[in-house]
């Protein structure tokens, strides 16, 4: 597990995305994105879940504000205790209908529940503590639960691009030219996916041979679009999903800062 503790001590690489689960309600995830590089990893094949509940908002029930600083602080301690005491790469953490829930995988659980009561019972006597232990040598629970679909990973890189915008003051709202890029296997499926996208009111330009990977063939396409997250995340599915038609691959888009005043 070289790679993974090098990345542990220089290279983590965090994110967090939303998303709905049962009965609709949201969830929080934040989860160590670079683990995806490794997973699974055969030397941690004990997942470690500890949780406690909270009071939560009605309707989401993420923590009411007011309460953010301490179920944090109690996050932290729990971070911070398995940390010290264990080998063990935190995964991520979910918070959920009143609960947060922190994931861990592990070299070994030996008298680990022993040692958690002792734990909450001198550091978080206030807080009641729950505790899963289970052997997941696949790492399903990072994989197919705290890592994110296609789909969401796709919203998340849309919802970067829209956030630096933000920060240089951005008015999202104001359609501009917005570039996209598109790689294809071959210029058959360049040329019919140019002729669909045309259809849709996109200009085509710059097509390039970059002799390298699976989808050599790079055309850059463009439209003028408004950048809110959600309508640009609508354009941004629809040339995604174009693409795959013709066998090629979404590549992203960038665009010039369009400031209120302008």
């Amino acid at each position: 597990m070289e790679e993974a503790n090098q990345s542990e001590e220089s290279q983590a690489s965090w994110d967090t995305y939303i998303a709905s689960y049962e009965d609709g309600k949201p969830g929080i995830t934040t989860l160590r994105m670079d683990l995806i590089e490794y997973a699974p990893v055969e030397e941690y094949p004990h997942l470690l879940v500890i949780g406690f509940a909270f009071e939560g908002q009605e309707g989401s029930g993420f923590p009411k504000e007011e309460d953010r600083d301490k179920i944090y602080e109690i996050d932290d301690a729990i971070i911070d205790f398995v940390s010290s005491n264990t080998d063990g790469l935190h995964a991520g953490s979910f918070t959920y209908d009143g609960k947060r829930l922190s994931y861990f995988y592990l070299t070994e659980v030996q008298d680990i529940e022993s040692q958690v009561e002792s734990f909450s019972n001198t550091q978080l006597p206030d807080t009641e503590l729950f505790v899963d232990i289970e052997e997941d040598k696949a790492w399903e629970s990072y994989l197919n639960f705290l890592y994110p679909s296609d789909e969401i990973r796709n919203y998340m890189s849309d919802r970067d691009v829209v956030m630096q915008l933000e920060k240089h003051g951005d008015n999202l709202e104001s359609p501009r030219r917005v570039d996209h890029w598109v790689y294809f296997k071959n210029m058959d499926d360049l040329g019919r996916f140019s002729a669909e996208v045309a259809k849709l009111g996109f200009q085509t330009e710059g097509i390039n041979e970059t002799n390298t990977g699976e989808h050599p063939y790079q055309l850059g396409v463009w439209r003028e679009d408004a950048v809110e997250l959600d309508s640009i995340y609508g354009v941004t599915s629809e040339l995604r999903e174009l693409a795959q038609q013709f066998n090629g691959a979404y590549d992203g888009w960038e665009t010039g800062i369009v400031n209120a005043e302008e």
